[in-house]
């Protein structure tokens, strides 16, 4: 069973490593503040704004959600 994320939401970390899908609604964003990892599973439909470091792992699946970077 999926997650959903139904707002805007701002977290320091953040990691998906779940098979499991997240789903944010359309046109919210997921906010991270310090680290975001996605190393398994599906992110759909909404936004993740990663403003420090991110890695994305080899098992990775994708999905249909967005990912933009805004740190410095």
């Amino acid at each position: 069973m999926g997650r959903w994320f139904n707002t805007s939401l701002t977290l320091y970390n953040f990691e998906k490593s779940s098979t499991s899908a997240v789903t944010i609604a359309s046109g919210d964003t997921l906010i991270v503040t310090n680290t975001f990892t996605h190393t398994d599973g599906i992110i759909n439909t909404g936004t993740i704004e990663a403003q420090g470091a991110a890695t994305v792992g080899a098992l990775a699946d994708g999905g249909t959600g967005f990912l933009t970077f805004t740190g410095t």
